[in-house]
């Protein structure tokens, strides 16, 4: 897993990838961009989860078409606290969260950016050379972050996580379909 935050500490650039190796459990390969307004925008996600017999133990799922009836979906999916009700394991995040921002300024109060989330403990501080009197020595400098609001932080739904749930629906609905023509 990679992480490269930006430049201007608005957001971040990250890359999930495995190595391919007997001990790999699973393989996520994305990149996802976090920006400074809390849009996601995931590209090229290629999910492979490990379902070697001698490994993986099933549950079973039970009344899958009644938890498929409480779903709501609509044209762009579903909604979080919707799936949360059926399935909490497709669901990421804590609903209505929210994270706080501020402003982000140098040693000398000049303002370096507003509306950032906290930056790390560790990136507030940085050291730089200063040249007095013709002599150069090592400053070590401080930023300071103040908070000025926050911004929501949202939920999201793994829409993969369902397909075993629909896939039992769609087996029982098919039960039930050929039980009713044998019955005719």
């Amino acid at each position: 897993i990679g992480l490269k935050r930006s430049a201007n500490m608005n957001g971040a650039f990250i890359i999930f990838s495995s190595a391919n190796g007997s001990d790999t459990s699973f393989t996520k390969d994305a990149t996802i961009e976090l920006s400074g307004y809390g849009n996601v925008i995931t590209t090229g996600i290629t999910t492979t989860t490990m379902a070697d017999a001698r490994v993986l133990t099933l549950t079973p799922i039970v009344n899958a078409s009644n938890k498929v009836k409480l779903l709501d979906p609509g044209k762009e999916g579903f909604l979080a606290p919707n799936v949360a009700t059926v399935d909490v394991d497709a669901v990421f995040g804590t609903e209505n969260a929210t994270r706080a921002i501020g402003t982000l300024a140098d040693y000398d109060g000049t303002v370096l950016e507003s509306e950032v989330t906290e930056p790390l403990a560790e990136e507030l501080t940085y050291t730089e050379e200063v040249e007095t009197d013709g002599v150069t020595t090592m400053v070590t400098r401080t930023r300071t972050w103040t908070p000025t609001g926050t911004r929501p932080v949202y939920q999201g739904v793994d829409q993969t996580k369902l397909i075993p749930l629909l896939t039992k629906a769609l087996q029982e609905a098919l039960e039930r379909i050929e039980a009713l023509e044998a019955a005719a």
